[in-house]
């Protein structure tokens, strides 16, 4: 089976279901079919060919799942770009990937009229919203491209996408993923959630990062409707409500500010039956008020980009002994069990699997793994060796096969020869009632190596001081693991699914030492 299987079987078995939701925009899966006929087709007759790479920089839109199933069908490899990426970035991307097609938005217009596309590589340039000189209009090709199915063999291991890492590591990577890749994971996570396609799922994710691509084919594969919100909190909420939404996948820091909007307990959110979490755990406190809040299933999923992406599940019933029980307290730190499919390992520097308990580095190994990173066969061969994913999070594995991700081997604080786990520190200052958010990272120090400090956002209305935080602190761990010093912030940087950035604030922190 190929990607775009899924939506071709569909527009046949579901001809008059609602597929795609997003504002006015209402498609059944026959009419998003058809568009993503014509989309390929239009492909087809710019000269794109099978293999070829195709790009998308824009934010989140309709058109984008139509892009994808249309460069499936075309079978070209699909590029999805973060529309927020600046010059040099943006050429980094379609250079390294060797994009030959773009699609963008009106905003990026004249953005893309000052960069030398052909010393890109860049044949043809296609706007969603009109054409500009040699820019074309994408609903123009639509227009004039047939709506029929093409044939275009190939096989499941073929390319289907290259999805670039969000550079929290350093320079982005294209992680290329296969036709099987992709169809694999959404086998895995459909199981996990027990999906159907009587569900409406709501997509929070940018389109570029790999969590919302996943939350697209798992829709998709067992015929259920999709629907798009902005990440605003209130439109999350209106949205939950009006759409009778059944399934929301979200990053902790933003179900944390739903959980906070004023006037939050005033929706209707009866439908609701299942939250999907990942990019990172729920501190406990949190956890308690979102099933206050939202009173329905919590699963948690864990994963890479190169793993396309979910490795791990902790499941609704894991949440549910984790904060009825206080001795299984501790199941609400882990990232769960590996799912149906996955193997996980622990392995020390040596690659030796490590005993029950002890921390060494996650490897993972499935049809779920990457093919490898676009035109980096060293970076490919570091990160799978002899069959494993080499995933560069540390992580421990208690006598039930629960996995507990200690921190990325890059976050761990060396200060005065111990090892510390910022994310340790973290989930103490999570469970002080004026902490909204908060980072830990290591700041060079001259007697220690490397001191602990925590970077925090107080909720609206609430005060703490940097000195109260300390304390508290030092009250629930170690003297060493406490933090040197906190600052109090507005904000703290994230990429745009989510994550918290730490490589900027290392910087930052490194230069004003």
């Amino acid at each position: 089976m190929m990607i775009d299987d899924i939506l071709s079987l569909n527009a046949r078995k579901f001809p008059d279901k609602m597929a795609l939701i997003f504002g006015d925009r209402r498609y059944t899966f026959r009419e998003l079919n058809e568009r993503a006929n014509r989309l390929s087709n239009a492909f087809g007759n710019l000269g794109v060919k099978a293999g070829d790479r195709v790009a998308m920089r824009a934010k989140n839109c309709t058109q984008f799942v139509e892009f994808f199933f249309a460069a499936a069908k075309s079978r070209a490899v699909a590029v999805p770009i973060n529309p927020f990426l600046k010059e040099k970035e943006f050429e980094y991307i379609i250079r390294d990937s060797g994009t030959q097609a773009v699609i963008i938005s009106e905003d990026d217009i004249p953005f893309i009229q000052s960069l030398p596309l052909a010393g890109f590589g860049i044949e043809h340039t296609i706007c969603l919203e009109r054409g500009a000189g040699e820019i074309k209009d994408y609903e123009s090709l639509l227009r004039e491209a047939e709506p029929e199915e093409i044939s275009a063999g190939g096989q499941e291991m073929d390319p289907a996408m290259i999805v670039y890492t969000s550079g929290t590591t350093g320079q982005p990577k294209g992680v290329t993923l296969s036709h099987k890749n992709c169809l694999i994971d959404a086998r895995h996570i459909v199981m996990e959630m027990l999906l159907e396609h009587h569900h409406k799922l709501l997509l929070l994710f940018p389109f570029f990062h790999t969590a919302a691509i996943s939350q697209t084919f798992r829709t998709y594969y067992v015929g259920a409707t999709q629907v798009m919100a902005t990440t605003d909190p209130v439109d999350i909420l209106k949205t939950l409500e009006r759409e009778k939404i059944t399934d929301m996948i979200i990053v902790p820091t933003l179900l944390n500010a739903l959980c906070h909007t004023p006037g939050v307990e005033k929706f209707d959110l009866s439908a609701l039956r299942l939250i999907t979490y990942g990019a990172a755990i729920i501190p406990v406190e949190q956890l308690k008020r979102a099933t206050e809040v939202f009173q329905c299933g919590f699963l948690q999923v864990f994963g890479t980009t190169e793993t396309s992406p979910c490795i791990t599940a902790l499941r609704v019933a894991d949440h549910e002994m984790g904060l009825k029980n206080e001795s299984r307290r501790p199941l609400l730190a882990s990232c769960g069990r590996a799912m149906v499919g996955v193997e996980t390992r622990v392995v020390n520097e040596q690659d030796k699997e490590v005993s029950v308990g002890e921390v060494g580095e996650l490897c993972v190994r499935g049809e779920n793994v990457m093919l490898g990173y676009w035109n980096k066969a060293e970076e490919t061969a570091k990160a799978i060796r002899r069959g494993w994913y080499h995933t560069g999070d540390l992580a421990r594995q208690d006598e039930e096969g629960y996995l507990y991700i200690v921190d990325r081997i890059k976050d761990i604080i060396i200060s005065g020869g111990e090892n510390i786990a910022s994310r340790e520190v973290e989930e103490v200052l999570y469970a002080h009632p004026a902490v909204l958010e908060a980072a830990v990272i290591g700041v060079p120090d001259p007697h220690w190596g490397e001191s602990i400090k925590g970077i925090v956002v107080l909720k609206e209305g609430q005060t703490a001081t940097e000195q109260e935080l300390i304390d508290f602190c030092r009250d629930q761990l170690a003297s060493f693991k406490k933090p040197k010093s906190i600052e109090l912030v507005k904000e703290i940087p994230k990429t745009p699914s989510g994550k918290i950035l730490k490589t900027v604030l290392r910087e930052k922190y490194k230069k004003d030492q």
